[in-house]
């Protein structure tokens, strides 16, 4: 008797199972391909959210992917590129990519549709970190891309979010450019305009921070078509039309003019009318107190203050000589743009043999919570909040052959940079003014 009911219970366990085992058989043969569906259409998602409707991307659409780059055909892919899908219709490419700014808690993640003629017709923002959100001070930023090729005319950055809608350009410029460089699209043709425009960073280091342009506006006139005035007050620069080409003319703080023509080269000689319309629409600042009064507070017997012009285009905006006992000094005032685009006044004082015997920082932290947002400022002040102590000692004795990211400091790094670049930019104005003497 307890042998059959051990049977029979027995029995009924293994039916249970067979059951069971064949049930869950038969969900995971119909659930499984669902999930793998599933997650090829999350994956997908993002791609045809950036196409034209009816595009489709099937099992070979993956063309270059980051995990495994020696698969692909692609070269000279950048490393923030993560993955290219090409349309299954001929309607383009999906391009996956990652932008990253000074204040990128982790990288943002983009989503790029580019069409068979090379133009964007879809982007998109698929994670973003950086404190500050481009999308909330222009809501339009991510459509002004629509429509354009590789050229991104007329698509700027956004004020109050520069470094972070910088970052996201250059993530959609190197997206695109592996598809140019890879014979896939054609390159878009920048304009006259364009070319002489991105060359200011290049030319004219008042006009930028950080690589990027900062300077408002000058409205269009006579031959004029686009007009830039720097922040700081170092100068301008301007777009102008002579007959059929392009110029663009550089102006620094001290009237000085220099034309250049969609190569680069310097045609200063050659187009005196149009040094002279840029010229015409400036507006001249006077920096020489400014000067004088930081002078002043590290030496208080000095004479004889010289003016000196100016035919470099940076950060200084004024150079004077001037006299303590019988030594002749050289001092320079510059007003680099460093956190919040606030101006920085600094005035580097060089001795005749190109060593630097004093430097005077007005401010380096801005803004009511300045200090706490910028932690190694607090090591460069003394008790009475002074930041004439230790750091700018370090600059004493140091030539431009010696200028190094020694006077860097880590939680300062921006206002140290700023402090940086316009020491440099010191030496330049320095070595062109005592250049002239000999």
């Amino acid at each position: 008797m307890k042998i059959r009911h051990f049977l029979i219970t027995t029995a009924i366990l293994l039916v249970i199972m067979v059951v069971f085992g064949a049930a869950a058989f038969g969900l995971n043969f119909i659930t499984g391909p669902m999930i793998e569906a599933n997650n090829a259409g999350a994956e997908l998602a993002p791609l045809l959210a950036v196409m034209p409707e009816g595009a489709s991307f099937g099992g070979d659409a993956l063309i270059y992917s980051s995990a495994d780059p020696s698969a692909s055909t692609l070269v000279n892919v950048p490393a923030n590129v993560l993955s290219v899908y090409k349309e299954a219709n001929g309607l383009g490419f999906a391009i996956r990519c990652t932008a990253e700014s000074s204040y990128s808690e982790s990288p943002m993640e983009i989503t790029i549709g580019i069409d068979a003629e090379g133009k964007i017709c879809g982007i998109q923002l698929d994670s973003y970190s950086d404190s500050v959100d481009f999308r909330d001070n222009d809501a339009n930023y991510l459509t002004s891309y629509i429509g354009k090729d590789s050229a991104l005319a007329d698509v700027g950055t956004v004020s109050g979010a520069t470094y972070s809608s910088t970052a996201f350009k250059s993530a959609v410029e190197g997206a695109m450019g592996v598809l140019i460089e890879n014979d896939l699209i054609a390159a878009g043709v920048k304009s006259d305009a364009q070319i002489l425009a991105e060359m200011i960073p290049s030319l004219h280091t008042g006009l930028t921070s950080g690589g990027m342009l900062k300077a408002e506006a000058v409205a269009a006139s006579g031959n004029i078509v686009e007009g830039y005035k720097a922040l700081n007050g170092s100068g301008y620069a301007f777009i102008v039309k002579n007959g059929e080409a392009s110029y663009l003319a550089m102006v620094n703080a001290s009237g000085a003019c220099k034309v250049y023509d969609t190569t680069g080269a310097d045609v200063t000689e050659a187009n005196v009318a149009v040094a002279e319309e840029a010229l015409a629409a400036t507006e001249a600042v006077d920096f020489s107190e400014a000067t004088a009064k930081m002078i002043s507070a590290k030496f208080a017997d000095a004479s004889e203050i010289t003016p000196m012009e100016l035919t470099t285009f940076g950060n200084v905006v004024y150079a004077c000589s001037f006299k303590t006992g019988e030594s002749t000094y050289y001092a320079f005032y510059s007003r680099p743009l460093t956190y919040g685009d606030n101006v920085m006044e600094i005035c580097t004082v060089i001795d005749e043999n190109g060593a630097i015997v004093d430097q005077n920082v007005k401010q380096m932290a801005f803004g009511e919570h300045g200090i706490e947002y910028m932690p190694g400022i607090k090591d460069l002040m003394d008790a009475s909040g002074s930041v004439y102590g230790e750091y700018l000692d370090r600059f004493n004795g140091i030539t431009e052959g010696t200028l190094s990211d020694d006077v860097l400091v880590s939680g300062a790094t921006i206002s140290s940079t700023a402090v940086k670049l316009a020491t440099s930019d010191a030496f330049a104005a320095f070595n062109s003014i005592k250049g002239g003497e000999q």
